[in-house]
């Protein structure tokens, strides 16, 4: 945890962040099952607002999508 918190401190200070709200009915979210159901509804409401959901989760692949990864 401590370096995912270090990651994502990092990556709010570099960049211009924007909350929105939860407008997108669950239903159309496109989860091809149970497990992806939170995580692609994040990305379908962050596609609908046209940004980028900032993850660790390097198995979510979707279009809105951005791995926050650790520098080189």
């Amino acid at each position: 945890m401590t370096d995912s918190r270090k990651l994502l401190h990092d990556f709010l200070t570099k960049r211009r962040i924007q909350f929105v709200p939860s407008d997108l009915p669950a239903l159309q979210s496109k989860a091809a099952n149970s497990d992806q159901v939170t995580d692609f509804y994040l990305a379908e409401l962050a596609a609908k607002h046209n940004l980028k959901l900032a993850t660790l989760d390097t198995n979510l692949s979707h279009n809105a999508v951005e791995v926050i990864k650790q520098p080189s």
